[in-house]
């Protein structure tokens, strides 16, 4: 609380701008962190102090982390604001203002309402690479699909770790839980690692894929009721090309078969469609209402559907 405050010329300390009750106490930490009033004036100018600190060194994008607390409930320096996102509006209206346009802007554990001062927010909380971890993601997908496009211009997967699939084939549903998610697209793999650089070589440079992801659209669960389960099956409709992304979560093989009507595919009666893998280019014409799919154990497939003349 001693601390002086980055960019206040030892104004102020930490002890002023933290948030407190209307009492006057010290709210508790949440999840390690004290939170600080966003209206304050020393909050404004460390605001200054850092953003400004990064626009001089060129940064464009910057995940802004722990938001949450700038929403909560306390006795705020501006006496005009009585709740606590009257001063989460204040408190982001003031670092959109700072980098004047400069930045993409990513907001991590923040409030999911208000939108408008971030570019994207994290889908889900963070992602490790295991199968089960994307999983996770592709849960949160399944249910928070409708912010993509809508209240953020994209929706933020966490990075790809693609070591820590345990697989190859694990790793690249990593890679496809990301692309299907509409999307921000970081790799945080450690590049001095050779596994890593072999992954990374192998799944990072697929222009289709790559592709896929920069289109920034979120694929839609086939089933919109899971339980506490994510999808397993997602689709997009781009100006009328489909994209199929079917998952295996589990460490064993696995048969699927999507239904191309639940799907929005295909219409009720016989019809004939060129199925392309997206990561292979391979082809298959399918016939009818259903496509099957064999699945490695964390293994996932993309496939680009187009109906035949």
């Amino acid at each position: 609380m001693e601390q002086e405050v980055e960019g206040t010329n030892g104004k102020y300390k930490y002890g002023d701008i933290v948030l407190r009750d209307l009492d006057g106490n010290v709210l508790p930490t949440l999840d390690g962190a004290y939170a600080v009033d966003p209206t304050h004036p020393g909050v404004k100018q460390r605001i200054d102090y850092y953003m400004n600190k990064f626009k001089s060194k060129g940064f464009e994008y910057i995940k802004i982390d722990f938001l949450s607390h700038g929403a909560m409930e306390g006795k705020h320096y501006d006496a005009n604001v009585q709740t606590g996102i009257q001063a989460y509006n204040q408190g982001m209206a003031y670092v959109n203002e700072v980098l004047e346009g400069s930045m993409f802007i990513s907001a991590s554990i923040a409030p999911l309402f208000p939108s408008q001062y971030a570019h994207s927010r994290r889908i889900s909380c963070d992602i490790d690479g295991s199968i089960g971890s994307t999983e996770y993601q592709l849960n949160n997908l399944t249910y928070g699909w409708w912010q993509n496009g809508t209240i953020y211009h994209y929706t933020d997967p966490d990075y790809m770790h693609l070591t820590k699939g345990g697989s190859m084939e694990g790793a690249q549903s990593r890679v496809n839980a990301a692309a299907i998610s509409g999307t921000v697209f970081l790799n945080s793999d450690d590049v001095t690692d050779a596994t890593a650089r072999q992954y990374m070589e192998t799944l990072l440079t697929n222009p289709e894929v790559n592709g896929l992801a920069m289109k920034g659209k979120a694929f839609r669960p086939v089933e919109g009721n899971t339980g506490t389960q994510a999808a397993n099956v997602f689709v997009l409709d781009d100006q009328g090309t489909r994209y199929v992304a079917v998952f295996n979560y589990t460490q064993n093989a696995v048969q699927r078969t999507v239904d191309l009507v639940r799907a929005g595919i295909a219409s009720e009666g016989a019809a004939s469609y060129t199925v392309t893998d997206v990561w292979s280019g391979q082809s298959q014409t399918v016939s009818g209402s259903s496509l099957d799919v064999t699945l490695k154990a964390a293994e996932s497939k993309l496939y680009k559907i187009v109906p035949n003349p």
